[in-house]
Parts: C-alpha cells; structure tokens; sequence
C-alpha cells in the first residue's frame, strides 16, 4: 500500500486527507497520479487542480515522497508515503 496525503487548501474537495491505495511496485510518479485520477474520490481534487493550473499536474503541485520533493521519473514503492501539496508561494514549479 502507498499512503497519498493531500493538503490544504486543495485538500478540502476530498473527505479524507489521507488515503491508501495498491499500485504496482516501483512504479513512477506521472503513472502513479494517472492512477489517482481515475480514482472516483479524487475527481473533484483533480478537476479543481485542471481548472486553476496550467494543465500540467506535475508543474501546479509539488509531490513529495517520504518527504523529499521528487520529479515524474520518480519511482514509488509500498510502503511510501506520497505528498501533494499546492506550492506555498501560490506559483508554478518550472
């Protein structure tokens, strides 16, 4: 199981800010957050990222893996505890 956290203000379009979910081991980020989008709980959290973003998922968050900031050829594992969270500044990562 990986652990998704989600946080503020985002995070409010979901009931819960945590979750768990199996994915395939080893699998890289961009793959693991299309895996999330079609997950029926995260659609309203997905559609308000489309809508205020760029379109590029990846450029309007930052993801985080047990802690540290990683780019989309980032690998998960079970037992990770995945990130996502709006930058602080209210800007894009480029």
């Amino acid at each position: 199981m990986i652990t998704i956290v989600f946080f503020p203000p985002i995070a409010d379009r979901i009931h819960n800010v945590e979750h768990s979910i199996t994915a395939a081991d080893n699998i890289n980020i961009l793959n693991f957050i299309e895996l999330l989008k079609k997950e029926p709980m995260f659609t309203d959290y997905f559609k308000c990222i489309a809508k205020y973003g760029s379109g590029s998922f990846l450029k309007d968050v930052i993801v985080a893996v047990n802690g540290t900031v990683v780019d989309e050829l980032f690998r998960v594992h079970d037992g990770d505890v995945v990130n996502i969270l709006l930058p602080f500044a209210g800007g894009r990562l480029e």
